[in-house]
């Protein structure tokens, strides 16, 4: 999965309806070779009706929590001078924003204000953006793990890795979901919800949520310069 490397592209726009085949969920899974984590793949309606709503209920409350919003506004890039020379952060592009809806979200946002970033108006634009893209969901992927220690948390982002590898091999997108795992005192109701939906039981943690499908060709990040990672 080597060439897909730097083609690897997380996409978090609406995606198209279409069911996989169990052909099409094997042979995804048998090239991602997951090392350490269970998948777990739904895309039944009652599945997803059960889903969905949980996830759109933790984006709300993330935006409320000032401090945990205040985390997504540091790193918000807000235009595209900003966005080519860090390399890094979030984006309107990279969340699926385009054409006069972009322009004027990106102006709003102009200097990344807090009383801006933190407004009902931003709240309200942003999670109609979320709910529509869920809303138009196939499938949902998770990634359960028997343990919930370091290790796991490490080799379980190298499952994730090897699953978006080979959803980029068969032209596919994730778009990942984490903030019902979230392990902080205010999302603690909501993850008992869905821990009691999946019968997780401690040690048991899952430790990926996406969304999988098929969608028009998204915003390519740009990746930084492996300088950048280097310790002197």
């Amino acid at each position: 999965m080597h060439p897909f490397i730097l083609s690897r592209k997380t996409n978090r726009k609406a995606y198209q309806k279409e069911k996989f085949s169990e052909s099409e969920i094997e042979a995804l899974l048998e090239l991602a070779g997951l090392r350490q984590t269970i998948p777990i793949f739904m895309q039944e309606e009652v599945q997803l009706q059960q889903n969905l709503p949980i996830f759109i209920e933790a984006m709300a409350l993330e935006t409320q929590l000032y401090d945990k919003h205040e985390e997504s506004r540091k790193w918000f890039r807000e235009n595209d001078a900003l966005i080519i020379s860090t390399k890094d952060g979030i984006n309107l592009r990279g969340g699926g924003k385009t054409g006069i809806s972009r322009m004027l979200a990106e102006w709003y946002l102009k200097g990344k204000k807090p009383e801006k970033w933190h407004s009902q108006k931003s709240a309200a634009s942003y999670l109609q953006d979320f709910r529509e893209a869920l809303q138009n969901t196939p499938a949902l992927l998770l990634l359960k793990s028997a343990q919930n220690g370091y290790t796991d948390w490490l080799e379980s982002g190298r499952d994730y890795l090897r699953l978006q590898l080979a959803c980029s091999a068969k032209e596919v997108y994730l778009h990942p979901l984490s903030q019902v795992l979230q392990e902080y005192e205010e999302m603690q109701a909501l993850a008992r919800r869905f821990n009691q939906l999946h019968g997780i039981q401690e040690p048991e943690k899952i430790q990926m949520v996406c969304r999988i499908g098929k969608s028009s060709d998204t915003f390519l990040s740009y990746r930084r310069n492996p300088e950048d990672f280097l310790v002197k």
